[in-house]
């Protein structure tokens, strides 16, 4: 009886734009934590005398902070939160059998 309420295409419909909107904002910093510099370096190519662009990725003051965390925390809340199955066999290591 519950999944007949539960389960209507409504309720699906709001999942998924839920499920999109959690996955979008937990990628959006991505746009602000880094920012590319050009810079001109010696060619090890091309000769001693000539030189190309290169560039150097600078990260933002709140990545700096504490890299450590911010990347943890990136890398992390996806798997916690829309992957909780690929968590399964380790937590089969702790539970009672």
């Amino acid at each position: 009886m519950l999944a007949k309420k539960l389960c209507t295409i409504e309720n699906v419909f709001r999942a998924v734009v839920v499920v999109y909107l959690i996955a979008i904002l937990s990628q959006l910093t991505l746009f602000f934590d880094k920012h590319f510099q050009a810079v001109n370096v010696p060619s090890l190519v091309h000769g001693p005398n000539v030189t190309v662009v290169g560039c150097v990725k600078h990260y933002a003051a709140f990545v700096t902070y504490d890299m450590d965390l911010y990347f943890n925390v990136y890398y992390w809340f996806p798997n916690v939160s829309f992957r909780g199955t690929s968590l399964r066999p380790i937590r089969s290591l702790y539970s009672p059998q």
